[in-house]
């Protein structure tokens, strides 16, 4: 992992030199890989942050170095990406989304979505196993900012959503802390800002919580569950907080069991003004129906029969009453 990152930074810093000292950035790219359309892209990025540095105000100058380093590691990832194997054939890892940075963090990954600053999905698996052996809590855990995301919020651009209205919200986990309680790392992991989004506080509290309880208690029932979720983005424009954060209007779950021979899976799409009082099942969809509406191709390693046959329909009665 340290000479991974060292590449990409040793890349940034040497272009950037390169551009200053000699205006061969682009060149330097090449070399390095990176084909001559995204490698001019680059070197006007940094030409343009230097040439403005002066005169712009130092929001935008930040701004820009975000974006520069944003496009070098983008880049980085998809030449790493066509060396390894398909996910390592993870279940939950849905199709890569191009041009979208894919970080692995303890006890999950995530893509992230520069332009909307949020993850276009979190994936993990829970067992029962996680759930039946706790080690840690949230207690004295903070939010903080992503330390591989260039363009991740800080904890800062949060502050205040308590006080929004008519929605006073929070900041939701999109894998839940509860679910990493098996580790401490893990724990620590959940509070990267990476892994949330603005949620009303009665949606978190209420009916959010009730599909994250539902997921816990298919993973007690059934040994594992395969979970990725995240905000639909498809559904805009969106009301933005501090003209900066996206107040998403829904959010979802996808869910996917191996039992044996037995594959199921099941969809949640969850509006924030949802009523905390309705069922699950009120929300519940196929596969197929969610990946229309989000883009999104959820469980792409599974054998392509399996998944034409499982993602095309569900069965609500395979899973825990919870649902219902």
């Amino acid at each position: 992992m340290a000479n991974k990152h060292s590449k990409k930074f040793l890349i940034i810093i040497l272009t950037i030199v390169t551009v200053v000292c000699t205006g061969f950035g682009s060149s330097f790219l090449e070399k390095a890989g990176v084909d001559r359309k995204t490698a001019e892209k680059i070197k006007d990025s940094v030409e343009n942050l230097v040439s403005g540095s002066v005169r712009k105000e130092s929001q935008k100058i930040v701004d820009k170095v975000k974006d520069f380093v944003d496009i070098v590691v983008t880049k980085l990832q998809e030449e790493d990406s066509s060396s390894r194997p398909a996910n390592d054939n993870r279940l939950e890892i849905p199709a890569e989304i191009i041009g979208h940075q894919i970080v692995e963090h303890a006890g999950y990954t995530l893509s992230w979505n520069r332009k909307m600053l949020a993850a276009d999905w979190v994936a993990y698996t829970l067992t029962a196993d996680n759930l039946n052996n706790p080690v840690t809590s949230r207690e004295g855990e903070i939010f903080k900012k992503d330390p591989m995301i260039q363009s991740c919020p800080e904890d800062s651009d949060y502050k205040g959503v308590g006080n929004l209205r008519p929605h006073p919200s929070a900041r939701g986990h999109l894998k839940p802390a509860s679910d990493a309680r098996y580790s401490i790392t893990d724990m620590e992991d959940t509070f990267y800002l990476s892994n949330c989004c603005i949620q009303f506080q009665f949606f978190n509290s209420g009916i959010w919580l009730t599909a994250e309880n539902a997921v816990r208690d298919s993973a007690r029932i059934t040994g594992k569950v395969y979970v990725v979720t995240g905000p639909v983005m498809t559904d805009g424009p969106y009301e933005k907080f501090k003209d900066k954060l996206n107040i998403f209007k829904s959010f979802y779950k996808a869910l996917l069991v191996t039992d044996g021979n037995n594959v199921q899976t099941i969809a949640l799409l969850i509006p924030q003004d949802a009523n905390r009082k309705n069922s699950l099942s009120t929300y519940a969809m196929s596969i197929d129906e969610l990946e229309k509406i989000t883009g999104i191709d959820f469980f792409p390693n599974l054998e392509d029969t399996v998944e034409e046959q499982t993602e095309s329909t569900y069965d609500i009665t395979y899973w825990p009453k919870s649902f219902r």
